[in-house]
This record gives C-alpha cells, structure tokens and sequence, in this order.
C-alpha cells in the first residue's frame, strides 16, 4: 500500500449494496467511486480487495460504514452474514489504520456538508440551524441515527430505531400486521419498512386478492405502483408511504429534531412521487396535540449516493 497522507479508502457496507471510494478527507473530494452488489461476494475482505485491485493506488486509511450495530470496531451485519472487524482487516490488508462505524452515523456526520442539490424537500418549515437532526430510511433494513450539537460542536449519536415495534393504528393495518406476525413473530418497524418488508406486504395483499404470482421485488413493485397497473402495488406503496410518515414523525418527536428530518437508504429516491402526494406528510404531522410542533419540521430526502462515503471520511478525520 502507498499512503497518500489525508486520503483515504472509505466503504458503505449495505446487506443490498456496497459503495467504495477514494477521499480527502479534509476536502471531501471523491474519486474512484464504484457501488458493487452485497451478494456477489462471500466475504467482506473479498469484496474490498476487489475494490483496491481496480484503483491504480490506494491509501493506507480506511473507513467503512457497515449496517448494524459496531461493538469493539466490528460489525456482525443484521441482514446479511458478514463479519466486519476493523482490526482483523488492518492486518489482512496491511492498512495503518481501519475503522468501523455504524452506516446510519456516518449518513448523519454527513448532513451538515450535503448541498440543496443532494436533497429533495418533503414539506415543512424552517431549519432550527442549532437544532438536532435525525436520519432514517428503508433499504434492506431502516437505520436511525440523530446528529446533535454539543458545545458547538456536531455528534452523531448511532442506534437500532428501527427495530422498534411497528405501529399500527386502523383495522386493516391491525389485520395486515396480524398475518406478518403469523410469518415472524415479533413485528418490528423495520419488518414493514424495508425493501423485504414491501415484498412481503405485497406478498400477503396479493394472496388475500386471489392472485397467484407474488413473489416481486421492491423495485418490480415500484414500478408497477408508478405505472398505475396494479392496484395491490399501489396499495403497498400507499402503506409504505403512511408508515413511513408515521415512523419518522414519531422520531422526530423523541429527538426534538427541529434541525430536520432526512430519510437516507436505498428506496427514498425511487418513490419520490409517492413522498409528495400528500400521503406521508399528512402522517409525519398527525401527532395530536404535538400536531402544529412537528409540521413546522423540514423533512428532506437524500439523494446523494455518496453521503455515507463522505459521513465515513469525517469520521475518520475525527479520530485521526
């Protein structure tokens, strides 16, 4: 390895998706930058060595950005069977230095830095500048994370939200949530909001219709959703979007988050009409007498590939 000082090689290690790059991380300038899918690949030192053997030169630095929670700098993933330690990979790669921090802390380090041109606006009012921000957002999973200012100064503070228990409010969400927990058992937020969690809604919707083909993915049920031709995808997505709403609501309210709301992940950018119709927003201010508190709350969602890359290069800088 040939060490080019403040540069560094920084990872986003989803279930679905990984992201790898090459940054300064005092500019936050990227290069390099290549997105690979998750199941191709055995292992995660696999998949970073393959990375590495495609740059011309790369930084003895790295940073990675893992789904799940990080005990000790190592990750055992939730949705995907990847062990990720930042020691065992700094003597396999012969790097000075690997670090492992949690996806969704990253996501949040990054907020501050992310321009009007990575974000789109779902409604609300002002950004409190001072304020704490939180980030969430269903890929594979839903990650949580809040961005607080603490003596001037910005922490990420990274967590399991999503695993929370799912709530449901009106019958039909009550029967809906009774057949997943005939599946799995424990309902959590992140059973529902989730890339798996819209196939297995559809799944279960489509039977109840009658239908006999169920098994579709996120994105082939988007589509359809998009195209108007199917009204179970529709349905789904009508769901997903008033969940959605609901839960990043109450998040806002548990974190006082008048800096903002920002949904992250993987499926955001692809259902942004789905966002604006009115749907989500109308559940993100349902909150009864907290109504008027968090419908003055911007909520943003971001588009930038390489937040998570970037969150991942800051942190570093920090530690370093």
């Amino acid at each position: 390895m040939i060490s080019f000082g403040r540069q560094a090689v920084v990872g986003q290690i989803g279930a679905t998706h990984m992201r790898f790059a090459i940054i300064d991380i005092d500019q936050l300038k990227v290069d390099h930058f290549v997105s690979l899918r998750s199941a191709g690949f055995e292992t995660i030192e696999t998949a970073i060595s393959a990375y590495l053997a495609s740059v011309p030169q790369a930084p003895d630095l790295m940073c990675l950005a893992v789904s799940g929670p990080v005990r000790n700098g190592e990750v055992v993933m939730t949705n995907r069977s990847f062990r990720v330690s930042g020691k065992e990979l700094c003597e396999t790669l012969g790097m000075k230095r690997v670090s492992v921090v949690n996806d969704f802390e990253a996501i949040a380090v990054s907020l501050p830095v992310l321009s009007a041109h990575d974000l789109d606006d779902i409604g609300g009012g002002t950004v409190d500048i001072d304020g704490t921000k939180i980030v969430s957002g269903p890929g594979t999973g839903l990650g949580v994370a809040s961005l607080v200012r603490i003596d001037g100064v910005w922490t990420a503070l990274p967590s399991e939200g999503g695993h929370v228990s799912f709530a449901a409010e009106t019958e039909a969400e009550f029967w809906l949530r009774s057949r997943v927990a005939a599946r799995i058992g424990y309902v959590g937020a992140e059973h529902l909001l989730s890339g798996p969690g819209m196939s297995l809604v559809y799944a279960i919707l489509a039977q109840e219709a009658g239908r006999q083909q169920v098994d579709l993915s996120p994105s082939e049920i988007i589509a359809l959703a998009d195209g108007e031709s199917d009204p179970v995808a529709c349905q789904v997505l009508g769901y997903f979007v008033t969940w959605l709403g609901r839960f990043m609501g109450d998040l806002a309210l548990a974190h006082g988050a008048t800096g903002g709301v920002y949904i992250g992940g993987g499926i955001a950018p692809h259902i942004l009409p789905f966002l604006h119709d009115g749907r989500f927003r109308s559940a993100f201010d349902a909150k009864g007498v907290m109504s008027d508190y968090v419908r003055n709350i911007p909520v943003k969602v971001i588009k930038a590939r390489d937040a998570g890359l970037k969150g991942a290069a800051m942190l570093l800088a920090d530690r370093l």
